[in-house]
């Protein structure tokens, strides 16, 4: 299996010294912990709850914000990265994302490292990718990183330890002064440009910053030949005319009580749902029941004869996640077990997500920053015409862990 996270030199390290002048680089220290990385089988318990777990908080959190602009957002980074600082949480906190994930921290990490692992046979990490070209291969890469600034606090043993143990992740330390220069070269390298920057704001409290990448591309299996304008309506009630793609696919459609969907596969391994909602109503209405019931419907359906009509798209979404766990009503501010008084003070999540006739380029990063206190049917095809605010879920069909999911309100929103 090859190893997915620990990748801290070249080009992040090359873009340090040029940003720290000629000849000028910074000075870095590796803080490792005394376990050696352990690839861990699907067979590994309580995968499958976390499949769902990662689903329903990503879906979760989309709900609660804007309908009037675009949503995206990655549940494998986003829990990749709760999961990861959660070997550090304590007290209330500690209790609250047990709650939320419905497992224990060991068991969540043991989980997400059997899910990332799975996937490792489709690990790349390319400078770019154009989505206009996607590889032939599909590029399913995710990472990690954590970095602690300045000399304030030490990280205990026993996180670096499950760092290392679990997410093949060892630990940097960095003066104040290198280490935005640090993330945001991070950022670029494991997003291959598509995310420009670090979203996290350093202040003089900032004292150790978690960031998970996904990078994701594919080509279609079977590409869009036909351009067309669409009439789409978005979120606001405004009709425009969005350029599209048409094709007509041999591919599983299912149908709910408020929603119809089909799945496009990539290859045997990946594909997207795309889930449209009846008209009048918002993607976001969908419950997480019903979309984990169009996902399993979609499984179990046979090929049907389905032209699809869908929007290119190019969208960016950028989410405060800390905001949002609150609203569940889960309060950050206990990882002692990672240093002494450390809390949750910004935990953001960028995301962009590119959909065109030959394939599909996805990157998203979360980034947290700690502080410290202080068979094919030859009927009348379906038309499947996405014309209206609709949702997307890119998915790994060996284990059904979400990739992405989106709401899109707007397919001409760009930023």
């Amino acid at each position: 299996m090859k190893r997915r996270s620990s990748i801290f030199g070249g080009l992040a390290l090359a873009a340090l010294s040029s940003c720290s002048g000629a000849g000028a680089s910074p000075k870095t220290v590796q803080l490792t912990g005394g376990t050696a990385y352990q690839g861990l089988p699907l067979s590994t318990p309580k995968v499958p709850e976390m499949v769902g777990a990662s689903q329903r908080l990503g879906w979760n959190f989309l709900r609660l914000g804007d309908r009037g602009t675009n949503a995206i957002l990655s549940p494998s980074s986003l829990s990749s990265a709760f999961v990861l600082v959660g070997l550090g949480a304590s007290g209330v906190t500690a209790e609250a994302l047990d709650e939320v994930f419905g497992m224990g921290a060991v068991e969540r990490a043991a989980a997400t490292n059997a899910l990332r692992g799975a996937m490792s046979e489709f690990e790349a990490l390319p400078e770019a990718i154009d989505a206009e070209e996607p590889p032939e291969k599909p590029i399913a890469h995710q990472a990690s990183h954590i970095l602690v600034i300045g000399d304030e606090i030490e990280p205990k043993p026993a996180f670096l330890d499950g760092a290392r143990q679990y997410f093949d992740t060892s630990v940097e330390r960095l003066e104040k002064g290198d280490a935005k220069a640090n993330l945001d070269a991070w950022v670029r390298q494991h997003s291959a440009g598509l995310i420009e920057r670090s979203g996290i704001k350093l202040t003089p409290r900032t004292r150790l910053v978690v960031q998970d990448a996904i990078l994701f591309a594919a080509r279609w299996q079977k590409e869009f030949t036909k351009e067309l304008s669409i009439t789409f309506t978005d979120a606001k009630g405004t009709t425009r005319q969005v350029d599209g793609m048409a094709e007509n696919f041999y591919c599983p459609y299912a149908k709910g009580g408020g929603w119809e969907a089909i799945r496009l596969p990539y290859n045997a391994r990946f594909a997207m749902d795309v889930i449209l909602p009846a008209e009048g109503t918002h993607p976001l209405d969908i419950e997480t029941a019903e979309l984990v019931e169009a996902g399993e419907e979609l499984a179990g359906q046979e090929t049907r004869d389905v032209l699809a009509e869908l929007p290119r798209l190019d969208a960016r979404s950028k989410l405060d996640l800390k905001e949002l766990f609150e609203q569940q009503g889960v309060s950050l501010d206990h990882f002692d077990d990672l240093f002494d008084g450390a809390a949750v003070g910004q935990a953001v999540q960028q995301a962009r997500l590119q959909i065109t006739p030959k394939g599909t380029v996805g990157s998203a990063v979360t980034e947290i920053a700690m502080t410290g206190k202080a068979g094919p049917s030859r009927n009348e095809p379906i038309r499947f015409t996405v014309n209206r605010p609709y949702a997307l879920r890119v998915i790994d069909l060996a284990t059904g862990w979400p990739l992405f999911l989106a709401a899109i309100a707007d397919p001409t929103q760009t930023g």
